[in-house]
């Protein structure tokens, strides 16, 4: 069931806390942010102990090669990724076209990429995870002149919705809220435009069931379908911070080109689904091996199971 959604006085009252911290991080030192983020981040992983927890099953479940101090080290550096992230959102928030392409460093042959695609009119749908500053991937993209419309769940709150929504499209990205997404995105492709998504969240009963970290994770399979339909690329993407040298980078694993399919929707169309969400869902967990301290362990990733398994151990 769909949460509730909020407007009214305790609503706007908390979307005008994040615009006072916008503007308390706009004026702050970058180093004193970083700081705070790191006292906030110790304070947080002491007292959340149910997120805590979460995580750490998680890491260690996926991690079982590494030791219980690597187990509490990821999850400690994983709070202090999240503050991150939402300090630098608030950063960017006030931040010019020019200053947030600065932020967003691909390689040469990234940037060649880009161009081509855009340039061919070959639009693509791209797959990432909350992996790094995920936004980054969708405010990069329109940073550098390149439409893009991306499938997003509304907030609960919808004056922080709108606010966050106002950061995406300040550079041309179109949101799509997920209820009814396809039909807009199909004709988004149509035009043109390419389709960002996160699709590394539990996705309830509707989901497939593929593997991640070796374990079934019930998986939208939004961009295979829509790939299937469309004939259009999946390219699996994810962003990463690079601390040392202050900026943002990108992550291009496989270009998955399936085709159009043009059979029944039997059997046969079900597996190819599955298949292709597989293929994506590897190249997010490929990801996040790199970088296990960047992505959302808190999350309860594989809280669904299939109806085969038991519901114990359903974190």
């Amino acid at each position: 069931m769909a949460a509730k959604r909020r407007r009214g006085t305790p609503a706007y009252l908390g979307c005008l806390a994040v615009k006072i911290f916008i503007q308390l991080v706009r004026f702050a030192p970058w180093r004193l942010s970083r700081t705070a983020a790191g006292l906030i981040a110790r304070i947080g992983y002491r007292l959340d102990r149910r997120h805590r927890d979460i995580a750490l099953e998680a890491v260690s479940r996926c991690f079982p090669e590494m030791s219980a101090a690597d187990h509490l080290r990821i999850v400690k550096r994983c709070y202090r990724h999240i503050c991150l992230a939402a300090l630098e959102m608030a950063r960017i928030a006030t931040l010019s076209r020019e200053q947030v392409a600065g932020l967003w460093r691909l390689t040469p042959e990234q940037a060649d990429f880009f161009r081509t695609i855009h340039g061919q009119k070959d639009p693509h749908i791209f797959v990432t995870g909350h992996v790094g500053l995920w936004e980054m991937c969708g405010l990069g993209h329109t940073s550098m002149g390149y439409p893009l419309a991306s499938i997003a769940r509304p907030l609960d709150n919808d004056y922080i919705n709108d606010l966050l929504d106002g950061i995406r499209g300040r550079f041309g990205q179109k949101i799509l809220a997920k209820k009814g997404a396809l039909r807009g995105a199909m004709r988004a492709i149509k035009e043109g435009t390419s389709i960002g998504m996160l699709l590394d969240q539990d996705a309830g009963k509707r989901g497939t069931f593929v593997p991640l970290f070796g374990r079934p994770a019930s998986t939208l399979s939004t961009a295979a379908e829509m790939a299937l339909r469309s004939g259009a690329k999946i390219a699996c993407v994810a962003a990463w911070r690079d601390e040392e040298s202050g900026c943002h980078r990108l992550r291009i694993g496989k270009i998955l080109s399936p085709g159009k399919w043009q059979g029944d929707r039997d059997e046969s169309y079900r597996n190819e689904v599955r298949r292709i969400t597989a293929e994506y869902t590897l190249q997010i967990e490929e990801a996040v091996r790199e970088h296990p301290e960047q992505w959302l362990w808190l999350h309860r990733r594989w809280k669904t199971r299939p109806p085969e398994e038991p519901a114990s151990g359903s974190r």
